[in-house]
């Protein structure tokens, strides 16, 4: 759990924002994990030490979305978030060569956006956001109607990758494929 404790930092970047606790969290990370479509891969340092998740959802055989991805303390070696996401891309696609992977990311999240235009996704669509809050003071970005577009708090941007385009950028950038 000490990769979460950084918690409310991340808020930001999800589309429902609550006040984390070590119990909240615990219960969201129960409910994800029982999703039989959601796939968690942790990270560790070489000492065991957790730092961080990236997981991904398997909405059918042709559609993969990344998820999330989480860094919640120094990474030992440099670039640690690009070669996760190259390794668990690679084996996607090694298992699923027809799929197409997703991403969806507030506009704000430039370092998540950059890492996944690294790795060759595109951007292919947006969705204006609106903040709704809960009875419970938990605050949710919902896509805004085409009317009410100007009066917007976010923006959420849809990024796509298919095997060509990976395996194209994975030998431009030197990876051994």
């Amino acid at each position: 759990m000490d990769h979460f404790k950084g918690g409310a930092s991340f808020m930001d970047y999800f589309l429902s924002r609550f006040s984390p606790t070590e119990a909240r969290t615990q219960n969201r990370l129960r409910e994800l994990s029982a999703d039989a479509d959601r796939i968690f891969f942790l990270i560790y340092t070489p000492d065991d030490e957790l730092i961080g998740h990236y997981a991904l959802i398997v909405h059918n055989e042709k559609t993969v979305e990344v998820d999330n991805s989480i860094l919640g303390a120094r990474p030992p070696v440099s670039g640690l978030m690009l070669h996760t996401e190259h390794a668990l891309l690679q084996w996607m696609f090694q298992n699923n060569p027809d799929a197409v992977v997703i991403a969806n990311l507030l506009q704000h999240n430039v370092t998540c956006f950059m890492l996944h235009r690294a790795t060759g996704f595109n951007l292919v669509a947006t969705t204006s956001l609106r903040e709704t809050v809960a009875d419970n003071g938990d605050r949710i970005l919902r896509p805004v109607k085409n009317e009410n577009a100007d009066k917007t708090d976010a923006c959420l941007l849809t990024l796509e990758l298919d095997s060509r385009a990976y395996w194209l950028v994975r030998k431009n950038a030197g990876y051994p494929c």
